[in-house]
C-alpha cells in the first residue's frame, strides 16, 4: 500500500512539473495494452509479457497487476513481436502486432496450461477494436502510402483519404468534419510543420516543409476526443511519422523522367508550323537506412531532387518608331485614322518639345532588345508594335530528409530528423529577349527538425520531451541588388496605358518589382508530457505547453506616384527596414481516462487553458 501511495504520488509530481516547465509535445509513439487470462477467461496476475520490435530487435518487458492488466506506454511506431509467459503455463507469441503513431492496439493474451518449453505462435495481424481509448483515428500504413496512386512524390493528399474529410477546391482548403481549417494542426514527428503564416480559418491544410513519399513511414489522422498529448494543438491532429533505420541495411533509388523529345507536337502546332514547346523534367532520389551500432543507434536518410526545364512563348508590347519620335498615330471614335505630333503640341503649349531624358535611353534599349525577337504591329493600336519570343524557365528543387535514433538505455530513446525543402525557382520571364535584370525569381528553404527523448521512468509512467524549429526562408529576386534604379536616378519607370483596357504603352526594361526581398517565419516548439497509468486502474493523465512562436520580415519603403509626360515616374528610396513580431502562444491540458471494467471506460476530468501574448510590432 504505501508503494502505491507513492507511485500515485510520484506521478502527480511529475505531472504538477510537466504544466510548469514545459512546452508543446506531440505523441509520437503508439501503445500496445490488454489483459492476459487463461482458458476459463480469468485474469493471470504476475505473469510477464515482452514487446520486440522487429526491426530493431529492442525490447521492453512490463509484468501484469492483480487484475492481469499490461501496458507498454512508449513504443515507436513499427511491427512486434509479443510474447506472454506465467508459471504452469505455454508461452504464447503474437507475431505481426502493429504499432501506429498516437493509437493503442489492445491485444487479449489467452495463455494455455503447459510446461515452460512449449511455445502457441498467433498471428496478430487483422485490425482490432481500440477498447481503452475513445480517440477516433484513421491510420494510412506504409503499404497504402507505397501503393495507392498519387500525383507527384507529396503525400499530404493521404491524409484527405479518411472519414470525414471535406476538400473544396484547392487542396488547402481541406478540412474535417466541418470545422475550420485553423482547426487542423499537422505535425511531423511531433513538431509543427503548419504554415503558421497561412494558418487560418479557410486555409489550414498547408506545410512548408516537404512531406515526400520515400521518406515517411505512416500518417494519422485523429478527429476526436483527443487525448492530453495532442488535444491543446488542434482538434484535428495530422501526424507524420519519418522512416527509421533498422538493424538491417536497405535503399533504393528511383528515377521518373519526362522529355519533349520523345513526344509529339500537337495537330495545330504542326498546322502552324510552330515547334513543339521544350520540358525536360527529371525527377530522382533514393533513401537508405541501417545500424550505426547495432541494437543501439540507427540512421536513415532520403533524398531526392526535381530538376525540371520548359520553354513558353511570351510577347511584349512597344512603341513604333514613329510614337518614340512624338508622332501619335490612332483610331478615333469615328473609325478613321489620325496623327498628332506630340512634341509640337507640347511646345506649343509652353512644355519641353524633346523626349523625356529619362525615358529616351530606355527605348533605345528596347530598341536593341527587340532586334532578337519576331516583330509585328498591333491590331487597333497604330502607335505600338509587338515583340515575341520564347523564354526558358529552370527550376530545381532538393528535398533532403534525415532521422537518427538512438536508445541510450533500455529506458531512454533519443530520436532526431531533419526534414528540409530547399527550391529555386526561376518563375520570371525576360521583359525582352535577353534584357536583364530578371524579375519574379523566388529562392527559399523550408524545413522541420525535430528531436525528442523518451524516458520510461517505470512501466506505468513515461515521460516525453521534445525540442523542434519551424522555419520558412524565403527571398524574392535573388541575385538582384539595390543599385539597378541608379541608372534611371532612382526612378521607377510605370508606363501608362492609352487605350481603354488596352495594355501599358510599353514594359519597363527594370520592372518595378526587382529589389531582392527576404522574409522568415521561425517557429519554435519544445514541451514535455506524462502519460501514466495507476495500479489497478487503468488511467491516463498528461499535460501541454505550447511554446513561443515568431515572425520577422523585411521590406522596401516606397514613395507617392507622381506624373510626367504620358508615362508615371515613382521615385524609389532604396532603403531596408525590417519589421519584427513575435509573441507567445501557451496551452495546456489534463485529461483523465478511468477503465471501471473490461468492457466500461469513463472519462472523468478534462480541463485546458489557453494564453496568447503579441506585443506590437518592433521598427
Amino acid at each position: 500500500m504505501p508503494n502505491r501511495l507513492f507511485q500515485k504520488a510520484f506521478f502527480l509530481l511529475i505531472l504538477v512539473t510537466s504544466l510548469v516547465s514545459a512546452s508543446a509535445q506531440v505523441r509520437t509513439t503508439g501503445q500496445i495494452s490488454g489483459t492476459v487470462v487463461d482458458s476459463s477467461g480469468a485474469v493471470l496476475a504476475a505473469a510477464h509479457v515482452t514487446a520486440r520490435d522487429a526491426s530493431t530487435g529492442l525490447k521492453q518487458m512490463v509484468t501484469t497487476n492483480a487484475t492481469g492488466q499490461y501496458v507498454f506506454l512508449d513504443l515507436p511506431p513499427g511491427n512486434y513481436q509479443v510474447t506472454a509467459s506465467a508459471q504452469g503455463f505455454a508461452e504464447a507469441v503474437y507475431s505481426n502486432v502493429v504499432v501506429e503513431s498516437g493509437r493503442t492496439r489492445d491485444i487479449t493474451i489467452q495463455l494455455k496450461v503447459g510446461t515452460a518449453t512449449e511455445r502457441v505462435e498467433v498471428s496478430a495481424a487483422g485490425v482490432t477494436l481500440e477498447t481503452t481509448t475513445n480517440t477516433l483515428a484513421t491510420t494510412i500504413d506504409p503499404d497504402a502510402i507505397q501503393n495507392l496512386p498519387l500525383i507527384g512524390r507529396d503525400i499530404l493528399p493521404m491524409a484527405q483519404l479518411v472519414v470525414g474529410a471535406q476538400t473544396g477546391g484547392d487542396e488547402r482548403f481541406t478540412t474535417y468534419d466541418s470545422l475550420p481549417n485553423g482547426a487542423i494542426s499537422i505535425t511531423i514527428d511531433g513538431m509543427t510543420a503548419n504554415s503558421m503564416r497561412y494558418r487560418t480559418s479557410t486555409t489550414g491544410f498547408f506545410t512548408f516543409a516537404p512531406l515526400r513519399l520515400g521518406a515517411f513511414d505512416e500518417v494519422t489522422v485523429s478527429t476526436s476526443d483527443l487525448t492530453a498529448d495532442a488535444g491543446a494543438e488542434g482538434s484535428t491532429q495530422v501526424r507524420f511519422v519519418t522512416k527509421r533505420g533498422s538493424n538491417q541495411f536497405h535503399g533504393n533509388v528511383f528515377w521518373q523522367a519526362i522529355n519533349s523529345y520523345f513526344d509529339a507536337n500537337s495537330y495545330v502546332n504542326d498546322y502552324l508550323s510552330i515547334r513543339k514547346p521544350l520540358q525536360v523534367l527529371n525527377d530522382w532520389g533514393g533513401s537508405v537506412g541501417g545500424p550505426l551500432w547495432k541494437n543501439k543507434l540507427f540512421f536513415f536518410v532520403n533524398f531526392e531532387a526535381l530538376h525540371q526545364t520548359f520553354a513558353y512563348p511570351t510577347d511584349t508590347e512597344y512603341p513604333t518608331a514613329a510614337a518614340q519620335s512624338g508622332i501619335f498615330n490612332y483610331i478615333g471614335t469615328d473609325g478613321k485614322s489620325y496623327s498628332v505630333n506630340l512634341l509640337s503640341l507640347a511646345a506649343r503649349n509652353g512644355f519641353s518639345s524633346t523626349v523625356n531624358p529619362e525615358i529616351s535611353p530606355i527605348l533605345s534599349a528596347i530598341n536593341g532588345y527587340a532586334a532578337h525577337g519576331a516583330v509585328a504591329g498591333v491590331s487597333g493600336l497604330p502607335y505600338e508594335q509587338s515583340v515575341s519570343y520564347t523564354g526558358l524557365q529552370p527550376d530545381q528543387e532538393y528535398y533532403p530528409t534525415v532521422r537518427v535514433d538512438y536508445q541510450i538505455t533500455p529506458k531512454v530513446n533519443f530520436h532526431t530528423s531533419w526534414d528540409m525543402w530547399w527550391r529555386n525557382l526561376h518563375n520570371y520571364s525576360e521583359t525582352y529577349p535577353g534584357a536583364q535584370p530578371e524579375a519574379g525569381g523566388f529562392r527559399s528553404t523550408y524545413y522541420v527538425f525535430s528531436n525528442g527523448v523518451d524516458w520510461t521512468i517505470s512501466p506505468r509512467l513515461i515521460n516525453q520531451a521534445n525540442f523542434g524549429i519551424e522555419g520558412d526562408v524565403e527571398l524574392f529576386n535573388p541575385g538582384n541588388s539595390f543599385n539597378y534604379f541608379q541608372s534611371q536616378h532612382q526612378f521607377v519607370i510605370t508606363p501608362a496605358y492609352l487605350a481603354n483596357s488596352g495594355p501599358q504603352i510599353f514594359t519597363p526594361v527594370i520592372p518595378s518589382f526587382v529589389l531582392p526581398l527576404p522574409r522568415d517565419n521561425p517557429v519554435w516548439k519544445s514541451g514535455t508530457t506524462c502519460v501514466g497509468r495507476m495500479a489497478n486502474t487503468r488511467s491516463r493523465l498528461g499535460a501541454i505547453f505550447v511554446s513561443p512562436t515568431a515572425t520577422s520580415w523585411k521590406s522596401i519603403t516606397r514613395q507617392p506616384n507622381i506624373l510626367v509626360w504620358a508615362l508615371r515616374i515613382r521615385p524609389w528610396v532604396c532603403s531596408r527596414s525590417i519589421v519584427r513580431r513575435s509573441g507567445v502562444a501557451a496551452t495546456s491540458q489534463i485529461s483523465t481516462h478511468w477503465s471501471i471494467c473490461r468492457t466500461l471506460r469513463l472519462s472523468t476530468l478534462r480541463w485546458s487553458g489557453v494564453l496568447t501574448m503579441f506585443p506590437e510590432p518592433v521598427m
